[in-house]
């Protein structure tokens, strides 16, 4: 009876092996299993040797990071805001998964004259495909500013552009140089890797206090 048993577990287990493709599954794999992207930047995961069928991308947290290109073969991601989550690649026999981990991007100081600076925060594309260069002002004079933003270009590529940013004295705040998705669209801009742009600076009167030289960033 043992002897019969041992020989009917040992067949199943042939069979559960010719079931499986261990082998394949071994060769298959993620080109990384953790990364980090900084916001508004994207960065690509492929699956190499996928002997598995079909694979199927998806985003543990869709608030810390968006696909915005996958097939077969790759994931484009996006960051979105600060926080770690998973790149899930589901394919017909396994799930891999990339952590990856959303950080801030390096600030820097464009525009820094008569008690008023500029600080460019970074720089993303957001849900409805308009591109944004994000600001900090303070505004340490006496007297409330408005600040202006002309000659902006994504990339290289000439854009409409939309910012009126009041700041009250003494107080600092928060916007972006927001350019349209028709034009990010028409110059098919899907990560942002260079900005240029003037500032004026205009009193409540919103006349021209000053207008800074053409500055260029890149992130």
């Amino acid at each position: 009876m043992k002897r019969k048993l041992t020989s009917l577990i040992m067949a199943l287990c042939v069979i559960a092996a010719t079931m499986l493709p261990a082998a394949e599954a071994h060769a298959t794999s993620l080109d990384k299993t953790k990364t980090s992207v900084k916001i508004g930047k994207t960065t690509s995961v492929n699956i190499i040797n996928n002997t598995q069928g079909s694979v199927a991308w998806s985003v543990e947290d869709g608030s810390i990071l968006d696909i915005v290109g996958q097939d077969a073969g790759h994931a484009e991601v996006r960051g979105k805001k600060i926080g770690t989550t998973d790149l899930i690649a589901e394919t017909d026999w396994w799930t891999y998964r990339c952590e990856i981990t959303v950080i801030k991007p390096k600030k820097r100081v464009v525009y820094k004259e008569d008690g008023v600076t500029v600080t460019v925060t970074g720089a993303t594309i957001d849900d409805y495909d308009n591109g944004q260069i994000l600001l900090n002002i303070k505004n340490n004079t006496g007297k409330t500013i408005s600040v202006w933003a002309d000659d902006v270009s994504l990339n290289g590529k000439m854009m409409n552009d939309d910012i009126v940013c009041s700041v009250a004295p003494k107080k600092q705040a928060n916007d972006e140089i927001e350019c349209y998705s028709s034009y990010m669209n028409k110059n098919k801009i899907k990560d942002i890797k260079s900005a240029g742009f003037k500032l004026e600076i205009r009193n409540k009167n919103l006349d021209i206090l000053s207008t800074s030289k053409h500055i260029k960033v890149k992130f």
